[in-house]
């Protein structure tokens, strides 16, 4: 495929607006159940390569750009590690993310980076979603 087809090499353009959109109800669902979701189980049946795909970061961190360009806490706070020593944490994607929308600074020390998605995964459970 060429890159006019595909983006992140494993969706295709036509798709990742619908993906991503079905992702975001997904993140929705999940917040009003007050809980979080690996990414494993975030990515079930949708055509990623795998839950730490590229294509799935990137998706998460427009849902979270939109959240913020809307006022709403990010949802993509909610997606956390599965297994291994950051289990039901989220990655360094949802913090590079935030550095990016200037909502935390690069240098910020390791428990202000945690408190920040403590407080977003909160916000979340108890906005009143669509």
């Amino acid at each position: 495929m060429t890159n006019s087809e595909t983006h992140m090499s494993e969706i295709r353009l036509d798709q990742w607006t619908e993906i991503r959109s079905e992702l975001r109800r997904r993140l929705i669902q999940v917040a009003k159940r007050n809980r979080t979701i690996t990414y494993t189980d975030l990515a079930v049946d949708l055509p990623f390569e795998g839950p730490h795909s590229h294509a799935l970061s990137r998706m998460l961190e427009e849902i979270g750009q939109e959240c913020h360009a809307e006022s709403e806490p990010l949802l993509s706070a909610l997606a956390v590690y599965a297994t291994g020593d950051k289990q039901g944490d989220p990655g360094e994607g949802f913090y590079g993310a935030l550095v990016r929308l200037k909502l935390l600074s690069k240098s910020a020390p390791q428990n202000d980076r945690y408190e920040f998605w403590v407080r977003q995964v909160s916000l979340c459970h108890s906005f009143t979603w669509p």
